[in-house]
């Protein structure tokens, strides 16, 4: 998840998430994280690296023009985010609750039998979830085997 510096930070990316939630097709937060360099050059240039409490202080040409290129970006993904989106509402509790589990800590790779000791479901049935999460590419498998480990998909 991005980190705004500042209150010109917090107030973008509060902006970016009323828009990520209004519409669900299109994934802004995504797109943002993809270029997260670009984003806090973008926050700097705008700043001119000072903090200031005017908001009138600041350029916000360098972030428009950002902005632009990123919902542009996203509203070229709209048919894959759709898709993902309807998959998402395919999914069982059982499936959610596990894809929470990912998205709780998206940097870990986890086992099944962290899945299973964290919300206490049967190996079987998290095995059956985690496949289908992998099916439907919300996960990636890491390795074979005993050994294996699912990741969050961005």
């Amino acid at each position: 998840m991005l980190k705004a510096k500042g209150k010109i930070g917090d107030t973008l990316l509060e902006f970016i998430e009323y828009l990520a939630n209004l519409i669900p097709y299109i994934a802004l937060d995504r797109d943002i994280e993809k270029s997260r360099s670009e984003y806090y050059l973008v926050l700097r240039k705008c700043s001119g690296g000072l903090f200031s409490i005017d908001p009138t202080k600041y350029n916000y040409n360098y972030y428009l023009d950002y902005m632009i290129k990123v919902i542009t970006n996203s509203v070229d993904n709209i048919l894959f985010y759709s898709q993902k989106f309807e998959d998402y509402k395919s999914l069982s509790e059982t499936d959610i609750k596990i894809y929470e589990c990912f998205k709780k800590k998206p940097e870990k790779n986890l086992q099944t039998k962290n899945i299973v000791s964290e919300i206490t479901i049967p190996r079987r049935t998290a095995i059956y979830s985690l496949n289908k999460l992998v099916d439907k590419e919300f996960l990636q498998v890491m390795g074979k085997g005993a050994g294996v480990r699912y990741k969050l998909v961005f």
